[in-house]
């Protein structure tokens, strides 16, 4: 009986939290010690800003940053922050590398802080770097969550994106 309960009403918090892609709002702001108690966000960007950090020719750094308002300091203190490469139809979750024999290597990473995020590749290409413009068009899927929405859902696996978005309704 308690656990139909428990089930009812995280489905009915779930319900009520789920959203996609928003535009900034009060109901956002930080409430109470979890701030921003109810958020289930995601945001898909596609990356045309590249630029270079390092590149010798062979081995390179390159970034692209991400404007996120509702990337809280919050959510970045308490609560999770995930991100996904789109690879087909498919979406990876970063960090992500991949190699091929001792010739080329690829490492994509992200970091965060509050109002921003930032996709990085590094990686290096015995044939020649790459340039910054191979990448545009890259998409990327940024999801944070609240510390709240977060213990709610510990068996989530968030290196799994097609779980991530069917618990938490996400396109």
């Amino acid at each position: 009986m308690k656990k139909s309960i428990l089930f009812l009403m995280a489905g009915a918090v779930l319900t009520f939290t789920s959203c996609k892609k928003e535009n900034y709002d009060d109901k956002y702001q930080a409430k109470g010690d979890y701030g921003n108690s109810s958020i289930v966000t995601s945001n898909t960007v596609t990356l045309n800003n590249w630029s270079s950090d390092y590149d010798d020719g062979i081995n390179y750094e390159f970034s692209s940053s991400i404007s996120w308002p509702l990337l809280t300091q919050a959510i970045v203190d308490n609560g999770a922050i995930m991100a996904y490469l789109k690879e087909g139809s498919d979406y990876i979750a970063l960090p992500f590398g991949y190699s091929e024999d001792t010739y080329f290597s690829e490492n994509w990473n992200f970091s965060f802080s509050s109002g921003n995020a930032k996709i990085y590749v590094v990686g290096f290409d015995d044939s020649g770097s790459p340039s910054t413009s191979d990448y545009n068009g890259s998409v990327v899927k940024l999801v944070a969550i609240s510390a709240e929405i977060k213990a709610l859902y510990p068996e989530v696996d968030f290196n799994n994106y097609t779980q991530v978005a069917s618990v938490f309704g996400l396109k």
